[in-house]
C-alpha cells in the first residue's frame, strides 16, 4: 500500500515494521477502499533498541502542508496521558483560512509540540 503514483512500492510501512519489531512493539493496519487507512504502531518505550521518535510536530505539519485535504489523525500515549491531533476537527476551526496556510501550519506545529512535550512532564 502506498500513496505514490510513479511506483507501486513505498518504504514507509516496511521501515515502520522494522522499527516496532526491533523493540517488542506491534503494528495494526486497517484499510477500507475509498474511506481511508488506519495505522497503529506501538513501541515498548523502555526498550533499549527503540529509536528516538523524532520531531513528530514537524512531521505532522509537513504532512498537512503537503496534503491539506488529508484527514490525518495522530494519537500519542505516554503512561496514562494522551495527546491527540485530529485534522478533521481542526479544519472546522480554521474554515476561513486554507489548512496549509503558513499561519495555520505554524499554529499546528506549536500546538503539537506543546501537546507532546506535556506528555513527558512529571507534573
Amino acid at each position: 500500500m502506498t500513496s505514490r503514483r510513479l511506483r507501486k512500492v513505498g518504504l514507509g510501512i516496511p521501515l515502520l515494521q522494522q522499527a516496532f519489531q526491533s523493540c517488542m512493539g506491534d503494528l495494526e493496519i486497517q484499510s477500507k477502499k475509498g474511506i481511508g487507512t488506519k495505522v497503529k504502531a506501538t513501541f515498548q518505550h523502555s526498550h533499549i533498541d527503540r529509536m528516538p521518535i523524532g520531531d513528530m510536530a514537524a512531521t505532522l505539519t509537513a504532512a498537512i502542508a503537503a496534503k491539506p485535504d488529508l484527514n490525518l489523525s495522530y494519537r500519542h500515549l505516554m503512561d496514562d496521558r494522551v495527546f491527540t491531533f485530529d485534522a478533521k476537527v481542526l479544519k472546522n476551526e480554521f474554515k476561513d483560512i486554507p489548512f496549509n496556510d503558513a499561519r495555520v501550519l505554524s499554529w499546528i506545529k506549536k500546538y503539537c509540540s506543546a501537546g507532546i512535550k506535556k506528555l513527558y512532564r512529571d507534573d
